[in-house]
């Protein structure tokens, strides 16, 4: 699998997150948006504490 340890800036929290992202996962990023993108990977359980 193509796994990317990636850096993103969430500036509601003002804070820096850490991710090891697929590339399918950037491309939904890319398309949704971050928090958008956050929000479905909570919802479906892929992440616990964001």
């Amino acid at each position: 699998m193509n796994l990317f340890h990636k850096r993103f800036y969430l500036p509601e929290d003002d804070r820096w997150i850490n991710l090891n992202v697929s590339a399918a996962g950037l491309r939904v990023i890319n398309k949704k948006g971050l928090n958008a993108a956050l929000k479905d990977a909570k919802a479906k359980g892929y992440i616990d504490n964001i």
